[in-house]
C-alpha cells in the first residue's frame, strides 16, 4: 500500500472493466484520464499496474 500513498490517485476514483476489444481488464482513473493499464488475466493486476504507473509518472 506504500505505492498508493506515493501517488495522488485516490482508490475510489479508479475503475476497472473488461474490454472485449483489448481482451483484457482495463483500469483508469478520473483523476488521471491519460493513464490506463491493462492486464489480460486479472482485474487486480490491472489496478496494481495503474497505481504503479501513477507513482512512476507522478500522477
Amino acid at each position: 500500500m506504500q505505492d498508493a500513498e506515493k501517488s495522488r490517485i485516490l482508490l475510489p476514483t479508479i475503475q476497472v472493466r473488461w474490454s472485449p476489444e483489448d481482451g483484457a481488464f482495463v483500469a483508469w482513473s478520473e483523476q488521471c484520464p491519460e493513464l490506463t493499464y491493462s492486464d489480460p488475466a486479472s482485474s487486480l493486476a490491472a489496478l496494481d499496474g495503474l497505481i504503479d504507473a501513477a507513482v512512476d509518472t507522478g500522477c
